[in-house]
């Protein structure tokens, strides 16, 4: 069997044979979740809110000293950084 043809096999039967098989003999649905008589038919998520608040620190700092020649001297010095802050904030109920 060539490559091609394996490919084109295992393709074939993953995308036809096997859903094909599982549809045959999976067990029917039995009453529970999606049923109407199940015990979960009236139960509904309660009114609530909620929030999450984040906040973020990010630095970096650098020196360097360096001479150009006898007697001279260069000094270079950075910083950087950043403060960040978020606020999610939601609410959800059933109807």
């Amino acid at each position: 069997m060539t490559p091609s043809f394996r490919r084109f096999a295992r393709t074939t039967f993953r995308s036809l044979v096997l859903p094909a098989l599982l549809a045959v003999h999976s067990p029917p649905v039995r009453a529970g979740w999606f049923s109407t008589d199940s015990t979960y038919l009236g139960y509904r998520i309660p009114e609530h809110r909620w929030s999450q608040w984040t906040a973020s620190l990010n630095g970096s700092a650098n020196h360097r000293n360096s001479s150009s020649s006898p007697g001279q001297e260069n000094r270079d010095g950075r910083f950087a950084g950043q403060l960040g802050t978020r606020l999610t904030r939601g609410y959800d109920s059933d109807r």
